[in-house]
């Protein structure tokens, strides 16, 4: 295995941590064993969590999230919080447009958004941790899956006006980035009534973006399937 990229995701990523945020650590790699390459043994991700969260995808599995519109991948395409890079992440990078499709990134933004949104009003349960069992209980709501969906809204408007898909939201927007740690850390000054009414203007302000897109992208599938061909071809030799 070969990495080549390794990065800080999760609220770090996002300019959004706080001193009790764990570490997350999102990646790319190249099988080199030949039999995970053409065999039986794919690997196309590992995952850990002990003391960090840890997520690292084999690169056609990295593409093919791309070409889905999967916002996690797209956050590590457009991450400049790099810990290790390489010569073929760092042409990857260069041609990032190649690799999203507005209409996929669309419609998988607009899933995300809902499913953190049931999260947040307790309608979807999923694995209810403690601390979000906690906030349902005292707020009626959970901040952390409102504040999910606020910065996917603000990423998903960005990359339909300004043709960019923003990560680190501190530096993208100083506005944008004091609210969203306000309803992160100061549940206690909103109601459950205003952040669905929130959501409910950030969904129509994305659907405006997405109508009057000024940036229409579709996954390059001859480039990816290029930069493929010259990533793996040294293992088959």
């Amino acid at each position: 295995m070969k990495m080549l990229v390794k990065a800080l995701g999760g609220s770090t990523a996002y300019g959004l941590n706080t001193p009790e945020s764990d570490l997350d650590y999102r990646g790319v790699f190249i099988n080199t064993d030949s039999s995970k390459i053409l065999g039986l043994e794919r690997m196309d991700h590992i995952q850990k969590q002990e003391t960090d969260d840890i997520v690292y995808y084999e690169i056609r599995k990295f593409f093919e999230l791309l070409r889905n519109g999967n916002t996690g991948a797209l956050e590590i395409l457009f991450s400049d919080n790099l810990l290790e890079t390489s010569d073929i992440f760092e042409e990857i990078q260069t041609n990032k447009l190649k690799f999203v499709d507005t209409d996929k990134m669309f419609r998988c933004l607009l899933g995300y958004m809902q499913g953190e949104r049931r999260l947040a009003n307790g309608e979807r349960t999923g694995q209810l941790g403690s601390k979000r069992k906690a906030h349902l209980d005292k707020y009626g709501f959970s901040p952390k899956n409102f504040t999910q969906l606020f910065r996917l809204a603000s990423c998903g408007k960005a990359l339909f006006e300004k043709g960019y898909f923003p990560v680190n939201m501190k530096q993208y927007d100083t506005n944008v980035h004091t609210f969203l740690m306000r309803v992160k850390t100061q549940p206690e000054k909103f109601t459950v009534e205003q952040l669905n009414f929130l959501a409910d203007n950030y969904e129509i302000e994305l659907k405006k973006a997405y109508e009057d897109c000024k940036f229409k992208y579709e996954f390059d599938h001859k480039y990816a399937n290029d930069v493929l061909r010259r990533a793996y071809l040294p293992y088959l030799m």
